[in-house]
């Protein structure tokens, strides 16, 4: 039977996640909220189409800052977990933001100038190539635009197929069980504070190559693996997260894409409650088929064996569908690849690593 993350490759990382991601909903972003102007000394807006060097302008100038000794927060694309969407940047008091700020991410500029600027890739392509091939990158645009929209349908019905889930997780939960049993793990956390605080973190995607998640939080010193059963993982991480604000602690919350909360970090403690899987080594597993009533889980077995089946096909659905998207992306990337004045645009990238690191 299907468990939340089984769909989800990992990717070794650290200091990484994604700011936004193809949900029930459409495209979710928190650009806003990470990239809020008042909280950076600058944030660098770069714009252009794709195949412009946006990703690559962005991660030269991570690349210089590391150099520099700053400490860096990557950002990766959503859509194509092999880009990035932006770094934070941060040194001494000193904070900078390098941001992809073109569609689905726009940001806007409340402050231009004074604490946001715009770089723009698409100073260096030469238009009159890109004229000369306007009917292509109108067809392969709007292919990706119908991709897209199929795959939104199909993670909206998945939408609905995970809740249908959690109604037969709460028919089989044996609440009072598993409530004690997070009461017993969080015993030992010490609060830091006087009122607890969630952040959100995305660690995973669901992506034109396929989906994946992100390690981040299981670069810390203690870490507990959460089994699923039956979608009650979900259920543990909200409950989790509600006991663990209730003692005062911040907590980063990763939302999945479509299946609920997925992982929980408690900074202050060096903690993560990461998905279970055997190939890694937990300071404890929590499995939570102890907290399922098993006569009531078997009376609704063919109903969750019958939905997830359901929910696995528009999970694949939306991922094929994405793909397509992908293949007209990368053939636009390449139409304007061929259009770009690269050693241009290589000479305004030394130029802002130059800024940047004046700033540090």
């Amino acid at each position: 039977m299907l468990n939340y993350s089984d769909h989800f490759e990992d990717i070794t990382v650290k200091n990484t996640f994604f700011a936004g991601a193809n949900t029930p909903r459409g495209f979710e972003g928190d650009y806003d909220k990470l990239f809020s102007e008042e909280s950076f000394d600058k944030i660098y807006m770069v714009k252009g189409g794709a195949g412009t060097g946006k990703s690559t302008l962005i991660g030269r100038c991570a690349t210089a800052c590391a150099e520099k000794g700053a400490c860096l927060t990557y950002i990766k694309c959503s859509s194509d977990p092999d880009s990035l969407d932006g770094v934070i940047i941060e040194k001494g008091n000193k904070k900078i933001a390098v941001i992809d700020s073109t569609a689905p991410h726009v940001t806007d500029r409340k402050y231009p100038g004074a604490c946001s600027e715009i770089v723009d890739c698409g100073e260096f392509w030469d238009s009159a190539q890109l004229e000369k091939r306007r009917e292509e990158i109108i067809l392969y645009s709007k292919n990706k635009s119908a991709s897209y929209e199929r795959a939104y349908r199909y993670l909206s019905a998945a939408g609905e197929l995970f809740r249908m889930q959690q109604r037969l997780a709460d028919t089989v939960l044996m609440k009072d069980k598993m409530e004690k049993a997070i009461n017993r793990l969080c015993d030992g956390f010490v609060s830091k504070n006087d009122s607890g605080e969630v952040l959100f973190r995305r660690t995973q995607c669901i992506s034109m190559k396929g989906a994946f998640r992100l390690s981040s939080f299981e670069n810390e010193k203690t870490l507990f693996g959460v089994r699923d059963y039956s979608f009650l993982s979900p259920i543990f991480f909200e409950l989790l997260k509600t006991e663990l604000l209730k003692r005062g602690l911040t907590v980063e919350v990763s939302v999945s894409p479509v299946f609920g909360i997925c992982e929980i970090h408690i900074p202050s403690e060096r903690c993560s409650f990461v998905p279970f899987r055997n190939d890694k080594e937990f300071y404890k597993c929590v499995n939570l088929a102890r907290f399922a009533n098993t006569k009531k889980a078997q009376e609704v077995k063919q109903k969750r064996l019958f939905s997830s089946r359901c929910l696995v096909g528009m999970l694949e659905g939306a991922l094929e569908s994405l793909e397509d998207a992908g293949k007209a992306h990368f053939l636009l990337e390449d139409i304007y690849k061929s259009a770009m004045d690269f050693d241009a645009l290589d000479i305004a990238g030394k130029a802002l690593e130059k800024n940047i690191s004046d700033r540090l």
